[in-house]
């Protein structure tokens, strides 16, 4: 959460007076897994996020400590979905273990995603959902 508090802190330095900060972080411990076509879409289960969980809840935590000493004043939050989509199994696994090594591949959901595309009689693809929490906050003068 230090991290994230100077992080902060020099975000709120730089910002203008008046200024906004729009802050968006991933949040959902499971993220689902599905196997989709133009017309169907099945659950292979979920994959687990919570490692980055812990760094996204912590940034939560820091900026509410900004929001609660006065730094900013939040205006706005709310979730909205994402979808990352990969043409196969294998790609989306690849990319996991080398760019998002903070999402643990359980081995029955991957098997279950591969039997779900070749039982699919249309071009099948993986996709996953992640939900993400967007916050607007107004930069606030200091008294010090």
């Amino acid at each position: 959460m230090v991290h994230a508090l100077d992080a902060l802190k020099e975000a709120w330095r730089n910002l203008v007076p008046d200024g906004i900060l729009v802050d968006i972080i991933p949040y959902n411990p499971e993220l689902p897994l599905e196997i989709v076509t133009d017309q169907q879409c099945w659950s292979a289960g979920a994959l687990d996020s919570s490692v980055s969980l812990g760094r996204s809840l912590a940034a939560q935590e820091a900026l509410e400590q900004m929001v609660d000493e006065g730094w900013f004043s939040r205006e706005r939050e709310t979730t909205f979905p994402t979808y990352r989509y990969w043409d196969t199994v294998d790609e989306m696994e690849t990319y996991y273990a080398e760019d998002d090594s903070s999402v643990v591949l359980p081995g029955g959901v991957l098997a279950e995603a591969r039997r779900l595309v070749e039982q699919s009689a249309r071009a099948a693809k993986p996709r996953v959902q992640r939900t993400m929490i967007i916050g607007r906050y107004r930069k606030l003068a200091r008294s010090y």
